[in-house]
């Protein structure tokens, strides 16, 4: 492991946003006015200038995609990205992209469908850089992007069901910890923190879905099983990046350090066994166990990755308040053994799993 840049510096910051999904057709004011992407421009330069005149440290992202979409299919205003990147593209702080990762119609979705979709991320940088360098030169790459919507799948495709079970607790802990490390977008931003469940038009991951982090019929008391990805980094990852690799395309590990010294980890174990794991750390050099604090989240039932709830700390996850299961809850036993800078543990199957080494 080794160190690299703080982790804080991929999280995102509160920042105004010059518009919302303006290239679509289902967005105001299009319909009401002639909407392109050089129209966007003028507007997004004239406020921005007004806005810096009387707040010169705000920083302004603009509404683009990673695509051309020449044609404007989806429903999508045509040349859209390439008119604001010429029109207003030196002006942005930074671009704003929303994406829903799996997108097919498909009445078959396998978990790999669902998880190959994070490389998708690099088909975001590389498709958006190359707008840049085509229409808008002097923005500097890699350019600033605010994905300031995502999720594991739309509710109105295939991967509906998805939303809600356990695979997206997997899927998203996987999302953070590959864009902290790959920084192949520079901030994220989960859509949706409360939704309602909506009909599945595929069904085979289930009969509903839901964006939300919460149920809003449930007056946010009951949090849906990604909630625990989120909970796992809020209590494992520190302040320091460390490059961490895995020797396991299905047990995937993200390391940090904290402001005192101690050790991170975020285990992501997808197979339906328990994985044995031996992280090489050079600061170790004797026989010993270590004290570990571990969090540990899993899938509620049989189900595994298509579960619809979630263990957290080996107790299910259906609390009072999703404050009171980050809170209440008993101590999660981890023995870890270290010999000669080696330290080795197992974590569960189907299984996200944050650890705290004191070394």
């Amino acid at each position: 492991m080794q160190p690299m840049r703080p982790a804080s510096s991929v999280r995102l910051l509160s920042q105004p946003l010059a518009g919302n999904e303006n290239y679509g057709h289902w967005e105001p004011p299009y319909g009401d006015y002639n909407v392109t992407g050089q129209l966007y421009g003028e507007a997004f330069n004239y406020v921005t200038a007004a806005m810096k005149d009387k707040f010169p440290d705000v920083k302004i992202g603009a509404v683009v995609t990673y695509e051309e979409n020449v044609e404007g299919s989806n429903a999508q205003i045509a040349n859209w990205t390439a008119d604001v990147l010429q029109s207003c593209g030196e002006a942005a702080d930074f671009f704003i992209l929303h994406d829903y990762f799996y997108d097919e119609n498909s009445d078959n979705v396998t978990n790999q469908d669902l998880l190959g979709t994070l490389d998708h991320l690099a088909t975001i940088r590389e498709g958006f850089d190359s707008m840049c360098a085509k229409y808008a030169p002097n923005v500097a790459t890699p350019a600033p992007i605010a994905l300031t919507e995502y999720n594991i799948a739309y509710v109105s495709k295939g991967g509906c069901g998805a939303t809600m079970q356990f695979i997206n607790t997997v899927w998203t802990a996987e999302f953070l910890g590959r864009v902290m490390l790959k920084r192949e977008v520079d901030a994220a931003l989960q859509f949706a923190f409360v939704d309602k469940t909506q009909d599945c038009s595929h069904t085979s991951r289930g009969l509903v879905g839901d964006l939300g982090v919460f149920d809003s019929t449930a007056s946010l008391t009951e949090p849906r099983p990604d909630f625990y990805a989120h909970a796992v980094f809020n209590k494992a990852f520190g302040s320091s990046l460390l490059n961490t690799t895995s020797s396991s395309s299905t047990v995937k590990v993200f390391g940090s350090r904290f402001e005192g010294g101690e050790l991170g980890l975020v285990v992501v174990n997808e197979n339906a066994a328990d994985a044995w794991l031996s992280i090489t750390l050079s600061e170790l050099d004797t026989a010993s166990v270590i004290v570990a604090n571990a969090w540990v989240a899993t899938p509620g039932d049989s189900g595994l990755l298509n579960s619809t709830t979630a263990i957290w700390q080996g107790v299910s996850a259906a609390y009072s308040t999703a404050n009171q299961s980050l809170q209440s809850y008993s101590p999660y036993a981890m023995n870890v053994t270290a010999h000669e800078g080696v330290l080795s543990f197992a974590v569960p199957s189907t299984s996200v799993n944050g650890i705290v080494l004191y070394v």
